[in-house]
C-alpha cells in the first residue's frame, strides 16, 4: 500500500495553487499497527499504541501541512490524464452538493 503525495497550498482566493512538496506515504504501517491494536481488544499494550502512534506521525509528516494533499498509488496512476479525471469528478461532486459547503 505504498502511496505518493503531492502537497499544495492555495494562494489568496485559491486560484493559483503552489506545490509545496511531495513524499512517499506508508499507509500499510498504519493499517497493520491499527489491526494489531484492535486485536488487543480491551487490553491494548503500550508497545502497540506506540507503534501505531509512530506510524500515524510518519503518515502525517508525509501528508504535510498544505491546504490540499493528493494521495495516490504511483503504480496505478501512470498518466496525467488519470489525476485530471479524478479532479474533474471531485469538482462535479462538489458542485452537486457533496463535501459540505463547497461551491
Amino acid at each position: 500500500m505504498a502511496r505518493s503525495t503531492i502537497n499544495m497550498n492555495l494562494n489568496v482566493g485559491g486560484i493559483t495553487p503552489q506545490i509545496i512538496g511531495a513524499a512517499a506515504v506508508d499507509v500499510a504501517s498504519v493499517v497493520s499497527a491499527n489491526a494489531t491494536l484492535v486485536a488487543d481488544g480491551a487490553s491494548p499494550t503500550q508497545a502497540h499504541v506506540t507503534t501505531l502512534n509512530t506510524a500515524v506521525t510518519a503518515l502525517n509528516a508525509a501528508i504535510g501541512s498544505g491546504d490540499v494533499c493528493f494521495i495516490f498509488d504511483a503504480s496505478k496512476i501512470t498518466t496525467t490524464a488519470q489525476p485530471q479525471s479524478v479532479f474533474t469528478a471531485i469538482t462535479q461532486a462538489a458542485k452537486a452538493g457533496y463535501f459540505g459547503a463547497l461551491s
